[in-house]
């Protein structure tokens, strides 16, 4: 079977050349396509690997898989937000493997690892958080809550239920409350030929205890520049009331992206993810969108740089921020 996957690979990557890296590609695939096939960067081993089937079902634990991928037991409602479990993201995909951009830090435990999960809350559409051969694991005994206009992209029978909610929505799963809200990003698969889809944050609470869950945004809302030209656009970034928009008093654990903040339209950098946190009165902070795939030019943004910037904002205060390796599990004491 291990032989049968990795033939699959490799003919899926030599598809990938021919089909996916033609002369005339942009700039941006082509670095991408450099940065994850062609380039010599070292392959993390995970020190950490959880072994969530042992979790107590009385409290609230987490650990931090990988990218955006954040396995949540809420005491005993099991929750795995933007699941991402192969070793390379699409696009492209051939056979049902990705053969797109690889990951960089070994997974700290598998899809067998993990006890039955009740709910996936997928935050977006793009490939780095909706993966298609990880959705495809999933059966009839696992509900997917996913933004609006995304029910298209979900496999039949894959779920039991699959919930869109849109910005202020909610959806009660046992004893715990999921609702979306507005973040600042967007949320085509596909780019300017794609429909319209939504993309959220959520906020999950129940038995007095708040998660807030953000897979991807900007720290404000982005509009076109009116001194834009066709050859140099230009963007306003008007400031969010994060507040009003998370609606909640205080949050037990934040879970904010910190990474790919060269792309200053759709991402926030590690200073402004610490303002959210604060904003939310946030106890604890579990960063995630780095170290784990390169999605932007290394030259730009170092591997390690956004941990390194969230824990010097931080200051004082760095055990506010856990999980800071992929697989080390974090356990909110009563």
């Amino acid at each position: 079977m291990q032989i049968l996957s990795e033939a699959r690979l490799c003919l899926a990557m030599i598809l990938t050349v021919f089909c996916c890296v033609p002369a005339g590609c942009n700039d941006y695939a082509w670095e991408m396509f450099k940065e994850n096939s062609l380039s010599p960067t070292p392959y993390m081993k995970a020190a950490n690997h959880p072994k969530p089937r042992e979790w107590p079902n009385d409290r609230l634990t987490v650990t931090w898989i990988g990218h955006a991928t954040v396995l949540i037991n809420f005491y005993g409602t099991v929750i795995l937000t933007d699941p991402v479990l192969g070793e390379r993201l699409g696009p492209p995909e051939f056979f049902g493997v990705n053969a797109g951009i690889r990951r960089i830090t070994e997974l700290p435990c598998t899809f067998a690892d993990m006890p039955k999960v009740d709910v996936v809350l997928l935050s977006h559409a793009h490939h780095d958080h909706w993966d298609s051969p990880t959705l495809r694991l999933f059966d009839g005994k696992t509900q997917a809550i996913i933004p609006t206009g995304n029910c298209d992209l979900v496999s039949e029978g894959r779920f039991g239920k699959v919930t869109e909610l849109g910005w202020g929505q909610k959806e009660s799963v046992g004893g715990v409350e999921i609702r979306a809200f507005r973040v600042s990003h967007w949320g085509q698969r596909y780019e300017a030929a794609d429909r319209p889809r939504g993309f959220n944050g959520y906020v999950i609470s129940g038995r007095g205890r708040t998660v807030v869950f953000i897979g991807d945004t900007a720290f404000g809302d982005i509009s076109p520049d009116p001194r834009a030209t066709a050859t140099q656009p230009r963007w306003l970034l008007t400031p969010a009331d994060w507040s009003a928009r998370i609606g909640v008093a205080k949050a037990d654990l934040c879970i904010l992206p910190v990474g790919e903040y060269i792309y200053r339209a759709n991402h926030m950098t590690p200073e402004e993810a610490w303002a959210i946190f604060r904003t939310a009165k946030g106890r604890y902070c579990l960063a995630t969108h780095w170290r784990t795939f390169i999605l932007s030019p290394r030259d730009r943004l170092p591997t390690f740089e956004p941990m390194e910037r969230l824990k010097k904002i931080a200051g004082a205060h760095p055990d506010n921020i856990i999980c800071d390796e992929p697989g080390m599990v974090f356990t909110l004491s009563e």
